[in-house]
């Protein structure tokens, strides 16, 4: 039988596991298929690297942090961070229509395109793009020049929305077993974490506020970026895992029919699974 494919598609390497990296463990353990795609190149993720060792660390880095979470494979997409807004997005969408079509994943997953307070402009782009994607890839007028590749049409059955701050979460996945392999995987993202750190930081000492723990623990380099991850993670997984009455939880939206599901929930049945050959 084969294998349900879940896509992630990211703006950011660090995303897929920060988000959704619990998920994507308890996914992988029961045996299905997580391909996570990854569109910006990471290029200015970065405090004391160039932009050029930014791109490639935090690459390699991205594929360190998938394997670690079981992920079957990893796609680059390859477009420069902070260029994104002058590229035409028509070319993006079509990379990920071809994905679609090729993959056929029964669950997509992404960045909320009406989450709020997120402040980085290409993270809502992307979710935009990703969401016309999944329109588009059930209707064959749409980049019907993939049909000359032998890729048929594709309706994604679900779609799974993660981010910053949620309009509503109504799917909480317990990821209780697997908070020590999310907390690993993070890890990873070295370069990632010292830069998301280091501006959070910033942000402290611009408001003339300190964290205690930080002169309790005497905590320096990488032990500091990981170990302030670590504590924001594990607070986030509870905050969730509390609502549900789980210890530890990633929340997300899950949409099936949009504006059509309540009338979906009340007509629709089950099909007869076909048998297989």
């Amino acid at each position: 039988m084969k294998s349900v494919v879940h896509m992630i598609v990211v703006p950011h390497g660090y995303d897929a596991t920060f988000f959704c990296g619990g998920y994507i463990a308890q996914l992988s353990e029961r045996g299905e298929r997580v391909h996570v795609v990854r569109v910006l190149d990471d290029s200015k993720k970065a405090f004391e690297d160039s932009s050029e060792e930014a791109r490639k660390k935090n690459l390699v880095q991205t594929e360190r942090a998938v394997q670690i979470l079981g992920a079957a494979e990893l796609t680059h997409l390859g477009y420069p961070e902070d260029g994104l807004l002058v590229t035409d997005w028509h070319d993006l969408r079509e990379k990920i229509v071809r994905l679609l079509r090729q993959e056929k994943p029964f669950a997509v997953m992404s960045i909320d395109p009406w989450a709020v307070y997120d402040q980085e402009s290409e993270h809502l782009l992307i979710a935009r793009i990703v969401e016309d994607a999944c329109r588009c890839s059930g209707a064959p007028l749409f980049h019907p020049e993939h049909s000359s590749d032998g890729l048929d049409t594709h309706f994604v059955a679900q779609r799974v929305y993660f981010g910053r701050s949620l309009s509503r979460v109504n799917h909480v996945v317990d990821i209780s077993p697997y908070v020590e392999i999310k907390v690993q995987a993070m890890r990873e993202h070295q370069i990632a974490l010292k830069f998301m750190v280091e501006t959070f930081l910033g942000r402290l000492a611009a408001n003339r506020l300190k964290l205690p723990l930080l002169e309790e623990e005497m905590l320096e380099g990488d032990d500091l970026h990981g170990h302030l991850m670590e504590q924001l993670v594990r607070r986030n997984a509870s905050e969730v895992g509390r609502s549900a009455g789980i210890r530890y939880g990633e929340g997300f939206r899950l949409d099936r029919f949009g504006e059509l599901e309540e009338f979906v929930e009340a007509v629709a049945e089950p099909m007869e699974d076909e048998e297989e050959d």
